[in-house]
């Protein structure tokens, strides 16, 4: 689009009819959106301005032409580590940024939200937006809300996201960055999400060996499925970065612990969990074992430095050349980093090759001595191995076992087995009965779901309460997920039973309607989303004589209808729109009916004349909803 008070291009994005209809969501994006809108960072995409035009809600912001990481990563595979590290430390800058001044947590971040501009500015986008997403399409399509290959565990366990879940989720995205591939892919977009919680993070370097360990250790410390576990701000998570960046190990060493699968059963205390001091402890003890081994932190590992802690005419070039290696292969990050290391690279190449002070003369000695050296050591070898072959064969034959030895032999190897089958009859009931439990969560949320439908129903808030049941919609549970799409039609059903008054304008204008709190009958002027407008006439007569008539319209909300006469109306209006097929209309109410949980036995008539897959599916409802209404 163009803005014309300040002549430029903005891109705008408007909100989809399904949210729009919320008033409490709505009044929670008018509030993020406005606060992204104060924001003015490099890094982030700047918001112009939130509003609504005819119904519509839109959010106008910057147009930034450039392509997404989710693009470049499709047509050009994995980012080299430099410039991965380089994006994530744009994108957490821009997260404390937006963390400091507003509170704001982006709640999606993946590669299809960070855009790489003409210039090579990183830009994060939909700050402010992400609230929209948190729920799986139950068609089980990839491109999904949520995003599951990069969503926080605790998120997906119905926790309220902060800014360790947007670490999180840069973890994912820096992983996908390293190595070319998400860190968690299922055959689906619900069982990619369940990785999360249940499987144990797979290491960059298994997928890509070149990767720095550095590297790797900041993934998994960003990634800890507990929100503890994490770095507790991006601030913190920047200072690690800088570290990795220099080729430093970061000051936080990921444990085995923080990536065990989360306990279901005690969610509450794992999101309260937090690094305790035995761990803070081993942590550190492990970081400094890194650097015993491999001295990253404040050490020169250029070309240069290597070739000046050698003397060169004293050591053996062999024994240079491993030094050289080793040091090589143990700080990646660091080699090569000096300004001078082309050329230093070739003088210690030549140094290695000919050592100082050695002429032409000189070098086939040395060879020929080397070779004799080598060769000793090689018949030593030989002779130990005869040794020991002959002492093996001849003194103690291999196939030679007693008849005791052999018993202890086989008793061993059966109480193996039956250890092997008592293991595996263990696991096969602790999986019973996590699937146990499982299910009877389900259940749990069944009755909930029942309970929590009918009072928004009778409030008319058609579209919250089917979302609602999305979660369940893409359960693996074939029973549960087939129910939660039965009620989820049942919901639309019923919201179009009432779209056959609400919302028709002036189309039944005329249609006979007698409104709450009176005796005479009026008629239909108009009908809008939330009110009916009629009028009642009154003949005036004078002298016995009809002489005029006054009109005194009445006004009445939707909501404040008695349910006899929403039942009659729709029937009306039904009839008046010319509809014909009775059993679709008696289908609509008989669902409207038992979204309310009230008149069920009219429901019940109703949907007997219905008939069909879908009625007979809701009449097996009705004895449920009785029980669900009881317990409100």
């Amino acid at each position: 689009a163009h803005q014309l008070s300040l002549d430029r291009p903005a891109a705008i994005k408007i909100l989809h009819d399904k949210f729009a209809r919320d008033a409490a969501f709505i009044k929670n994006f008018i509030h993020e959106a406005r606060a992204a809108a104060q924001l003015n960072h490099p890094s982030i995409v700047q918001a112009y301005a939130v509003g609504e035009e005819d119904g519509i809600y839109y959010f106008a912001m910057e147009y930034v032409q450039g392509n997404t990481l989710k693009s470049v990563l499709s047509h050009s595979g994995r980012f080299v580590v430099d410039q991965a590290l380089r994006i994530a430390q744009e994108i957490g800058a821009a997260l404390d940024f937006a963390w400091n001044n507003k509170q704001l947590v982006h709640r999606d971040i993946k590669p299809d939200n960070i855009i790489i501009t003409e210039n090579r500015v990183v830009k994060l986008a939909d700050l402010g937006l992400a609230r929209v997403r948190g729920d799986i399409l139950n068609d089980h399509s990839e491109e999904i809300f949520g995003t599951p290959q990069y969503v926080a565990p605790e998120q997906l366990l119905g926790y309220p996201a902060d800014n360790r879940s947007d670490i999180y989720s840069l973890g994912a995205t820096l992983f996908h960055l390293v190595t070319g591939e998400c860190p968690y892919v299922g055959k689906t977009p619900a069982e990619t999400a369940r990785k999360h919680i249940t499987d144990v993070l797979p290491s960059p370097r298994d997928i890509v060996p070149g990767i720095p360990e550095p590297v790797c250790h900041l993934i998994q410390w960003m990634m800890a499925k507990r929100p503890g576990h994490r770095h507790q701000s991006a601030a913190e998570f920047l200072e690690d970065l800088a570290l990795v960046q220099k080729g430093d190990y970061p000051k936080h060493h990921p444990l085995k612990a923080f990536a065990k699968p989360i306990d279901v059963k005690n969610i509450e205390q794992e999101m309260k969990a937090v690094v305790t001091a035995r761990q803070a402890a081993e942590a550190a003890e492990m970081r400094r074992s890194l650097h015993t081994s491999c001295p990253l932190d404040g050490s020169d590992y250029s070309v240069a430095s290597i070739t000046q802690s050698h003397n060169l005419s004293d050591v053996r070039p062999a024994v240079l050349k491993h030094d050289l290696d080793h040091a090589t292969t143990r700080t990646s990050l660091k080699l090569a980093k000096s300004p001078n290391a082309p050329a230093e690279s070739e003088a210690l190449a030549a140094a290695v090759d000919t050592p100082p002070g050695a002429s032409e003369e000189e070098r086939p000695d040395k060879r020929e001595w080397s070779r004799i050296s080598r060769l000793k050591v090689l018949i030593f070898i030989l002779l130990l191995f005869g040794l020991w072959a002959f002492y093996y064969f001849w003194h103690e034959p291999p196939n030679k076992m007693s008849q005791r030895e052999l018993h202890e032999k086989l008793v061993e190897q059966e109480q193996q087995h039956l250890q092997r089958e008592a293991e595996e009859a263990d696991e096969a009931a602790r999986a019973a009965e996590l699937r146990e439990q499982r299910l009877q969560t389900l259940r749990d949320q069944r009755e909930r779901l029942r309970r929590e439908t009918i009072p928004l129903a009778r409030r008319h808030r058609f579209a919250q309460a089917r979302n609602d049941y999305a979660a369940m919609a893409a359960s693996q549970e074939a029973e549960f997920r087939d129910w939660a799409r039965g009620r989820v039609e049942m919901l639309e059903l019923a919201e179009k039973a009432l779209a056959t008054f609400r919302n028709t304008g002036t189309e039944l204008a005329g249609m006979r309607f007698v409104a709450p709190g009176q005796i005479r009958p009026g008629q239909i002027v108009s009908i809008d989303n939330t009110t009916i407008s009629s009028e009642i006439i009154d003949q005036i007569y004078e002298r016995a004589q009809l002489v005029g008539e006054r009109r005194i319209p009445v006004e009445v909300a939707v909501e404040d209808l008695e349910l006899p006469r929403v039942i009659g109306l729709i029937d009306s209006a039904w009839s008046h729109r010319g509809g014909t097929d009775k059993a679709e209309r008696d289908l609509m109410v008989g669902a409207y009916l038992l979204a309310r949980g009230e008149m069920l036995e009219e429901a019940r008539r109703r949907l007997q004349n219905a008939r069909g897959r879908i009625a007979q599916s809701l009449l097996g409802e009705i004895d449920s909803v009785r029980e669900a209404v009881r317990a409100l």
